[in-house]
């Protein structure tokens, strides 16, 4: 591989390579997030009905939510940044959960009302890019639930996700 040129001048395949950079990184981040939503999906949601109803849900939903982002691809940028925002609270949850006896989750972590404000934003960019009436009921629901869990702890969440269960 080539040396940089001094003044900044270098081949794209130098190894200061702004560009190549920037993409590992993103592929990094978005590789180790992907097991936390794996886990949480097989750990947490899987655990009660509420969770197994929203698994439902976007398994029914996929091909809409590739539509509306294939109409907005800043939208996936602005999904995976809202995802990757609460990822430290979902290993919360994890851990929480798994109450393996280990380090006991952060009870200073909590969802915020700014995270949760950005996936509103998120749900309401996602509801106006569908004209599809069950996909936005749907949206509709997960908006409601999701206010639940604003200002709890993992622990609480937890608990809140599993109480869902007993509602109505």
């Amino acid at each position: 591989m080539a040396a940089p040129e001094p003044g900044g001048k270098g081949s794209e395949d130098g190894p200061f390579c702004f560009t190549r950079n920037v993409i590992t990184v993103i592929m990094l981040r978005v590789s180790a997030t992907h097991q936390v939503a794996a886990d949480f999906r097989d750990q947490i949601l899987a655990t009660s009905q509420l969770g197994k109803r929203f698994v439902k849900h976007y398994d029914t939903h996929q091909v809409e939510l590739g539509r509306v982002v294939s109409k907005d691809p800043a939208l996936l940028a602005d999904s995976f940044d809202a995802w990757a925002a609460v990822v430290p609270f979902v290993r919360g949850m994890l851990a929480a959960a798994a109450k393996t006896g280990g380090p006991q989750p952060n009870e200073a972590l909590r969802l915020s009302k700014r995270d949760h404000a950005s996936w509103v934003a998120l749900i309401k960019r996602f509801r106006a890019g569908s004209s599809n009436k069950a996909f936005q009921k749907t949206l509709d629901e997960i908006e409601r639930e999701f206010g639940r869990f604003v200002g709890q702890t993992a622990e609480q969440a937890v608990q809140t996700l599993q109480s869902g269960d007993k509602r109505k």
